[in-house]
């Protein structure tokens, strides 16, 4: 019994190292099989970046090549441009034209004029040329309206202000204008027909336009960069620009505007128009004797004008030497004058003798009315004071 069991044991222990022979065996052939594959698998890894490098080097040497082709094509064609070079410069050079035959007449003035303002500077040179240009344009007098019809109102400009307005010998209308004040584009037609009406009666006044905006500092002179269009009169004895208008804007106004404060006539001639320099030079002088009449042009009448004139004339004779002049109450500048003699309604007429100049002589015009006798008496007797006028009523 003990026999068997022992040959069981035996056997089973035969049994078991067969197998662990043989799973060793097993294992050692799926260990080399692995190591087998294994290999295979890095062995096309290597063989592929062999391959990349070899076409990264034949890239870099395609590249290196075209580079090398670039630059010597480069370098022949700057050869090629220096071969034209040098064979044009080879070429014959015309010879100089010959010099200009020496001028024995002296430069024209323009040439002269034109030396000065290129030996000054630049923004004197454009100043210079804009002046020139507008004195050449001015010197036409006449121009061209939008429809082609000639205009006879003179452009002014900073370049020929000086020359047509202070002239002595002229009487000049002004209208200080802005390019984009629409009552002034309304008025050009109207300053055409002024313009043209006056040339044909007289010569000596010239009808003017000026744009305040671009001339600021000329029409600041006068005070007359405010509030478009300003109209100025500039008589022959009067170039402070202190006869303004300000009234309606039509022809017939700006007409007997002119009529009455310009010496229109021999009719007129005796009447002087009062600005603010004229009162404090004539009137206030304690030498002289004045008679003022204080109106607004819309209420001018041509009868009081017609007496105002006689009366000038006949006060103007040796021994009464009486100064008959208007004084325009509208014009914002004669408003301290006009309230100084507490003028509030218009027309009025007042004496200032020589030695009473109170502004408290005044003819009582809404009693004895326009009467030319009546004040010439009145004025000759040294005026009168209106209690003194009921009196001899």
């Amino acid at each position: 019994m003990d026999k068997k069991v022992l040959a069981v044991l035996i056997l089973c222990l035969l049994l078991v190292d067969v197998y662990a022979a043989t799973k060793k065996t097993t294992k050692k052939k799926k260990s080399k099989k692995s190591k087998e594959k294994k290999a295979d698998a890095e062995a096309p890894t290597f063989v592929s970046f062999a391959s990349e490098s070899d076409k990264l080097a034949e890239q870099r040497k395609a590249k290196a090549e075209a580079q090398e082709a670039t630059k010597q094509g480069e370098k022949e064609q700057v050869a090629e441009t220096k071969n034209v070079e040098i064979d044009t410069s080879e070429q014959p050079t015309p010879p100089p034209p010959p010099p200009p035959p020496p001028t024995t007449s002296p430069p024209a003035e323009k040439n002269e004029t034109q030396a000065k303002v290129d030996d000054t500077p630049n923004n004197e040179n454009k100043e210079q040329a804009a002046t020139q240009q507008e004195k050449a344009k001015a010197s036409d007098g006449a121009t061209t309206t939008a429809d082609g019809e000639e205009s006879l109102v003179v452009t002014l400009t900073r370049a020929n202000f000086d020359d047509i307005v202070l002239d002595k010998s002229k009487i000049v209308l002004v209208q200080f204008s802005a390019p984009w004040c629409k009552h002034c584009q309304d008025l050009e037609p109207t300053w055409r027909g002024v313009a043209k009406k006056l040339a044909k009666q007289r010569d000596d006044i010239i009808v003017a336009t000026m744009d305040a905006t671009q001339y600021t500092s000329t029409a600041q002179r006068f005070d007359a960069a405010k509030g478009y269009p300003n109209i100025r009169l500039f008589t022959k004895e009067d170039k402070t620009g202190d006869i303004e208008f300000v009234g309606h804007r039509s022809e017939n106004s700006i007409m007997s505007f002119i009529r009455m404060e310009g010496p229109w006539s021999r009719t007129y001639d005796f009447v002087q128009h009062f600005t603010t320099y004229k009162w404090n030079t004539i009137v206030e002088d304690p030498d002289v004797s004045a008679l003022a009449y204080f109106y607004v042009p819309w209420g001018l009448k041509r009868g009081d004008t017609d007496v105002l004139s006689a009366l000038g004339e006949t006060l103007a004779e040796p021994g009464k030497e009486v100064v008959v002049g208007l004084f325009d109450v509208s014009i914002p500048r004669h408003r301290p004058i006009a309230d100084k003699f507490d003028v509030k309604k218009t027309p009025q007429l007042i004496f200032f003798s020589k030695d009473n100049k109170k502004g408290d002589l005044i003819y009582p015009l809404d009693k004895l009315g326009w009467s030319f006798p009546e004040i010439l008496s009145w004025v000759e007797d040294g005026g009168k004071a209106p209690s003194e006028v009921d009196e001899d009523l």
